[in-house]
């Protein structure tokens, strides 16, 4: 079970690794290619040369046990080697600080811990640590007095391992949205996934088959935005390694089979303050939301072509988002609307809003940047006194082209190339990241440079277990 940040928290990991219950530590990162990636202590010598120390006096030797080269931020999915317009030389260290409140036993073993670490050079944060980064945008909401609860739905799909690489993927069903039987077929290695969670503190509110070949989703319990990302990683590791004990390759690729559904990692949001959501609105106020609702939400609708480049930032992301395929194709927002990149979803009951979700994100993307991204464009909403435009009551791609036109509905880029030169004009985004958007977009490119001649297929064979 993952442990508290308080004092007590702490003592606990400590008396647990003083104590010798693990031989290995993992020190988990996520990198600007959303790779996660570690590197693992091995107890044992450790404890050989600290274990007469108190435990708390070992878990400080632990903060400063483990570094990695900086060039490590600079390297794109698809290929080991430094992008080469990032920057990034290997010649600087940067440490590894666990954040100790996300220690827990790695799923599928019996005596390997891991924790989250942030990016430390010297003693200062690293301005290059994704997860620094969504600290700071947190920070930034909280100095308005304000807060950010978060839910992800996880899609993903369950594959039989290929004979060969080259092979086309074989999903474990061809079944339709929430059939039953598709639930019964895959009960084993979604209920240990489940069991798996729950026993890391990783709380699931829902699981449901998926409409794509072999397709599935767990949703996860709403926290806030630190807890939750680093919720998002502990279940990436989860579900594949669960997957892989039960026979099988669990893949949140965002497209695996052309013409088939698509995953996504529909991102649910909601504004609090002093514990009280500041989604729902008066009954004088628009579309009954509050002001500082519809200002942060129009915040993210306004800057929503730029952040694709950092929600969905691979080549295969672009083959998801597509017209009527409940992704979100055009730059619009709806009340209860699935076919709208972004929408408010109401209480069953009383009809008010209490949050909404961004479709336009997908598994491909270090949620630390995609969280801490949204948040600037919806601060910048906020700053602005940002109004949405009128909700689009239908399926955007229902309406005429020059129906579009005169109401303002504009497409989504349809390719990485374009999100990024969107993102590369965007000063608000390029303000929040610093020098984080340089890196992220030279990763970016190079892993575009990588895929450029190559076919779907290709495509889908690097990919497939990289996400």
């Amino acid at each position: 079970m993952g442990l508290s940040g308080s004092d007590d928290g702490r003592l606990s990991v400590a008396k647990a690794l003083h104590a010798g219950h693990f031989d290995q530590l993992r020190y988990l990162w996520c990198d600007n290619g959303n790779i996660i990636r570690a590197k693992t202590l091995f107890l044992p010598t450790f404890l050989a040369r600290h274990g007469q120390e108190e435990a708390l006096d070992c878990l400080g030797h632990l903060e400063d046990a483990v570094t990695i080269t900086a060039a490590l931020q600079s390297l794109p999915a698809t290929v080991d080697a430094p992008a080469p317009d990032a920057g990034l030389a290997p010649v600087e260290d940067v440490r590894l600080v666990p954040d100790w409140s996300t220690f827990a036993a790695a799923p599928g073993t019996d005596r390997i811990a891991s924790v989250l670490c942030d990016m430390v050079e010297g003693e200062t944060p690293w301005a290059l640590c994704p997860r620094t980064f969504l600290k700071h945008m947190v920070s930034r909401l909280a100095e308005k007095d304000l807060g950010l609860e978060v839910g992800f739905e996880i899609e993903f799909c369950l594959l039989h391992p290929p004979q060969d690489a080259q092979d086309p993927p074989v999903p474990v069903d061809h079944t339709v949205y929430a059939q039953s039987t598709a639930a019964q077929a895959s009960h084993a290695v979604i209920s240990a996934m489940l069991r798996s969670l729950w026993e890391q503190g990783v709380p699931v509110e829902q699981y449901n088959a998926e409409s794509g070949p072999g397709q599935h989703e767990i949703t996860l319990e709403h926290g806030p935005p630190l807890v939750m990302t680093d919720r998002l990683i502990r279940a990436r590791e989860t579900i594949r390694t669960t997957a892989r004990e039960h026979g099988l390759v669990a893949s949140f690729l965002p497209l695996i089979f052309e013409g088939g559904a698509g995953s996504g990692l529909h991102t649910h949001m909601s504004l609090w303050q002093n514990g009280r959501n500041l989604m729902p609105g008066t009954e004088d106020e628009t579309w009954g939301l509050s002001a500082e609702g519809n200002a942060f939400m129009a915040g993210i609708l306004d800057h929503l072509p730029a952040l694709m480049a950092v929600t969905t930032p691979t080549r295969n992301s672009f083959r998801r988002i597509r017209p009527h395929s409940w992704s979100g194709a055009y730059q619009a927002w709806g009340i209860a609307n699935k076919e709208a990149a972004l929408r408010t979803i109401a209480d069953s009951r009383t009809g008010v809003p209490t949050n909404f979700e961004l479709k336009t994100v997908d598994a491909t993307a270090n949620p630390y940047l995609a969280l801490g991204a949204i948040i600037a464009a919806g601060l910048h909403g906020l700053e602005t006194a940002d109004r949405l435009p009128d909700p689009i009551p239908i399926d955007p791609g229902d309406y005429s082209a020059e129906e579009r036109a005169e109401l303002g509905i504009v497409p989504l880029p349809s390719s990485l190339e374009e999100a990024l030169g969107q993102f590369t004009a965007d000063p608000v985004l390029a303000a929040a990241l610093g020098r984080l958007a340089g890196v992220f977009s030279a990763v970016r490119r190079a892993e575009l440079a990588t895929l450029a001649e190559q076919s779907f297929a290709q495509e889908r064979a690097l990919l497939l277990e990289r996400y």
